[in-house]
């Protein structure tokens, strides 16, 4: 949980355009302090909403999706601000997990404490071009997809191999396009998707690759 680190700031400045709860968390006691939480809920399905994107430019502040209209500029301005104001003595805002959350569809998002506006129009972007063709390969809903995740050799699960990575620190938009999971309805089955071979992976498949070659990726 911050404290005094301006997280009163942040809320009275988001509440003038949001509905917004902020609630403490039990964090362990390896967490690097100033970290966050954060579960936006986009009241449409995520396909009408990318339709009305504004997606792959410089500024993505304000989606039409039907009669619904979506401001994203003043959470970005606040939490950058967040991340500026905690630079002392933690080094920055830590957003260690960013959750969309959308009637039909799940985005996670982790290590994501600035550049906001730009990494996750480019992310939109991603999924605008490749989610109908995710559940016209698998013929069944994507429900969740879940970025960066991370590739940990050695373990035997090949399902626990793969994790999100959420203490990346590299806050621009190329470092979540290496790795993706992808959910389909009804929780199964789960997917890892390669930007670099452009290629949708069962983890048991994958995991064997890299484990042969892990310097692939």
């Amino acid at each position: 949980m911050l404290t005094n680190t301006g997280i009163d700031d942040f809320k009275s400045e988001i509440e003038k355009d949001y509905h917004c709860q902020i609630r403490p968390k039990w964090i362990p006691a390896y967490a690097e302090g100033a970290e966050v939480w954060l579960t936006v809920f986009v009241n449409t399905d995520i396909m009408k909403f990318l339709a009305g994107a504004i997606v792959g430019g410089a500024t993505w502040d304000l989606v039409k999706a039907g009669t619904k209209k979506y401001l994203f500029k003043p959470l970005y301005e606040a939490l950058e601000k967040l991340y500026q104001k905690n630079l002392e003595p933690w080094d920055g805002l830590k957003v260690v997990a960013c959750t969309l959350q959308f009637d039909d569809c799940e985005i996670v998002i982790t290590g994501v404490s600035k550049n906001f506006n730009k990494v996750f129009s480019a992310i939109f972007d991603e999924i605008s071009k490749r989610k109908t063709v995710f559940e016209k390969e698998v013929g069944l809903e994507v429900i969740k997809i879940e970025m960066p995740i991370e590739f940990f050799e050695g373990r035997t699960n090949e399902h626990d191999s793969f994790h999100l990575d959420y203490y990346n620190e590299d806050y621009t938009s190329s470092a979540l396009m290496s790795l993706w999971r992808i959910t389909f309805a009804t929780g199964f089955p789960v997917m890892i998707y390669s930007f670099k071979d452009d290629v949708l992976y069962e983890p048991k498949k994958l995991h064997e690759m890299l484990t042969s070659n892990h310097d692939k990726y």
